[in-house]
């Protein structure tokens, strides 16, 4: 005997990416679930670390989807738990471009 289980949504569920999308995606440079994930959430979101989507894509050496960030308004001056920007996830990660990218956004002054 097969047994099927239909599962629904509550009615007043929204069609959102889980907490955790948003990070994943920037993590691995997935510049359309970021995009996505930026349209129902905030783009300063912070994970458990306290990090951003800015600091993972940065950490992981992902140059387009850090400069797409960017140009959306991630805040570039917000420090993780460890006190760290995004600057300086973009120097561990050895990407000299992106670090100058970010460099170049840190002066900034809008």
């Amino acid at each position: 005997m097969k047994v099927i289980i239909y599962l629904s949504k509550k009615e007043n569920e929204e069609d959102k990416p889980k907490e955790g999308f948003f990070f994943d995606a920037a993590k691995k440079g997935d510049i359309d679930s970021v995009a996505y994930a930026v349209s129902t959430q905030d783009i300063n979101k912070r994970n458990i670390d306290g990090k951003t989507a800015l600091h993972l894509s940065a950490e992981a050496g992902h140059f387009n989807t850090v400069a797409f960030l960017l140009r959306l308004g991630a805040d570039k001056k917000l420090l993780d738990h460890d006190g760290r920007t995004a600057l300086n996830y973009a120097k561990l990660s050895g990407n000299k471009e992106l670090y100058e990218l970010l460099l170049r956004y840190s002066y900034d002054t809008n």
